[in-house]
């Protein structure tokens, strides 16, 4: 028996390992192609490359769950063509069993996909953005800003652009922009760099813009301070697309939006998304342990790896549909994402039960 679960479980984490490693390096390829077309300035195609290896782990992450479904279906299936699984299933193994066998394999890569998601991916692809940005922009990445680069924000009575900001918490070209109760814009101020010392924005270079209805008047600070509630973790969160958050920055910007009474679905519903996804990858699986077993027992290879690819596709769509319709109808995000995973259960159990 020991034997035998050992078997069942490496050749599904071999196939599945090929797999991964198959839709990564074509995911790796077409992001050098799309940065090569966006080389300028500073930002040459060697960085390029360092720009894509900084993105590998994330590219790897997000190929986990069409990596498990395809690699369950390749492994499983080669077993059932060379009548393995018969002959297992004959030696009074039960389908439940191998089921369980198969996913064992595929477990190691998704819990080890979850972590490397948490603690490697968001704060590498940080580095590299930010490190990206300077390079683009060379001298510039201090000057006024240009809305093709960096991130907007808001906090109280002010907007305010930032070119790019460093791991370390250092802001490159700050601008902030203050409107009174009638909406009017009555102040401009840009500073060149900032840093977070203390619970407070020590802003360099300061040109301050004061509008009134009589006439404009410009002034330059050389230091001045910021007091803000954006510490250097929340700037870093605004800066990054929310699909690439962790699951704690997730949780404490959601927090921290809520307490500035602003809309906060998006990082929920983003954060439900994450936490679910192990779960929404066992799904996959299950359902491909099911196929297995009951209509594609006796198909080709081609076929397997084909209805992979297409059960991975509805699942994704089914997805990205859903999550938009619970932010504008007001459904649960939990209720949102775990719908598609519940119907793969689903449907795989009612699959085994006619295999059995």
């Amino acid at each position: 028996m020991r034997l035998i679960k050992q078997y069942v479980s490496s050749s599904v984490l071999k196939s599945t390992l090929v797999v991964l490693l198959a839709v990564c390096s074509l995911d790796i390829i077409t992001t050098i192609v799309d940065q090569a077309n966006a080389v300028r300035g500073d930002y040459t195609f060697p960085d390029v490359l360092e720009y894509t290896a900084y993105l590998i782990p994330k590219k790897l992450v997000t190929s986990v769950p069409i990596a498990v479904l395809i690699g369950v279906l390749f492994g499983l299936g080669q077993l059932s063509s060379t009548s393995e699984l018969t002959v297992m299933r004959a030696a009074g193994l039960s389908v439940r069993k191998l089921g369980w066998f198969a996913m064992r394999g595929a477990l190691l890569i998704i819990f080890l996909g979850m972590f490397i998601a948490e603690y490697v991916a968001a704060p590498l692809e940080l580095h590299a953005e930010a490190t990206r940005d300077i390079k683009r922009m060379g001298a510039e990445v201090s000057a006024i800003q240009d809305s093709d680069n960096g991130f907007w924000g808001l906090e109280g009575d002010e907007f305010f652009h930032v070119n790019t900001i460093l791991p370390s918490g250092k802001i490159y070209g700050l601008v902030r922009f203050r409107f009174n109760d009638s909406y009017q814009l009555e102040r401009v101020e840009f500073s060149e760099e900032a840093l977070y010392l203390d619970g407070s924005w020590l802003l360099q270079e300061t040109s301050v813009l004061v509008i009134n209805e009589e006439q404009m008047t410009e002034s330059e600070i050389p230091e001045s301070w910021w007091q803000s509630e954006m510490s250097p973790r929340v700037m870093q969160i605004v800066a990054a697309d929310e699909a690439n958050l962790s699951i704690r920055d997730l949780w404490y910007y959601a927090d921290f939006l809520s307490s500035q009474g602003l809309d906060n679905r998006v990082y929920e519903l983003t954060f439900w998304q994450k936490v679910l996804q192990p779960l929404a990858s066992m799904s996959l699986v299950f359902i491909a342990i099911s196929f297995v077993f009951g209509p594609l027992r006796q198909v080709t290879m081609g076929a397997r790896i084909f209805t992979g690819v297409i059960v991975g596709i509805v699942f994704s769509t089914v997805q990205h549909i859903l999550g938009p319709i619970s932010l504008v109808y007001g459904l649960s995000p939990i209720l949102a994402v775990a719908m598609p995973i519940l119907g793969c259960f689903i449907i795989g159990g009612y699959l085994l039960r006619r295999a059995k």
